[in-house]
């Protein structure tokens, strides 16, 4: 993948996490509110990432596989709300989209981008599942570097020109691959 660092703050790709949470109540986007972002996304240029919708309440199984959803959490019925109300907003603002999107191989974030995008328009992207090992003390500090910088040189590909690149996870320390500006404060 091409990247390209800036010298300035070092940070290259603009993630968005326009998606980290929409109400029970409000499944949409309200039609007559602008984001503040909504202009610069659709020039391109940016990587979108986008959390799953909600999931079911539980844990996934010790013995988890990306083949077997039973073995995992899932999307709930407002976790799919909040997908097709993602992709509503994309399509509604022109939000302009490099195919295909990336999601981490957790069956609920494959289901996000599909609802979001269209299941033809998704391929898995195994790293990204292995940012919850940056969790886990017992992952050794050469492998916490390596996911850190295969996450990170994800997040930073330049998209094609005049459209963004997106990728679903979940938010699990992927603040950890973000390099971002000393002055960006976040609470």
């Amino acid at each position: 993948m091409k990247t390209k660092f800036g010298s300035l703050f070092c940070f290259t790709a603009v993630v968005l996490t326009f998606f980290v949470s929409l109400s029970a109540e409000a499944n949409t986007f309200p039609a007559d509110e602008t984001l503040p972002v909504q202009h610069l996304i659709q020039k391109g240029g940016y990587t979108l990432y986008i959390r799953h919708g909600e999931a079911t309440i539980g844990q996934d199984r010790p013995d988890i596989s990306f083949m077997d959803c039973t073995t995992q959490r899932n999307l709930s019925d407002d976790g799919r709300r909040q997908a097709r109300a993602v992709g509503d907003f994309l399509r509604k603002n022109n939000i302009p989209i490099e195919y295909p999107v990336g999601a981490s191989p957790y069956c609920r974030t494959m289901e996000t981008a599909a609802i979001a995008v269209g299941k033809e328009n998704v391929i898995p992207v195994p790293v990204l599942a292995k940012a919850v090992r940056l969790n886990d003390a017992a992952t050794p500090a050469e492998e916490r570097r390596q996911i850190i910088s295969d996450i990170t040189r994800l997040l930073e590909a330049m998209p094609v020109a005049g459209s963004s690149l997106t990728q679903t996870s979940s938010p699990t320390n992927i603040h950890r691959c973000i390099r971002r500006p000393r002055s960006w404060h976040f609470s």
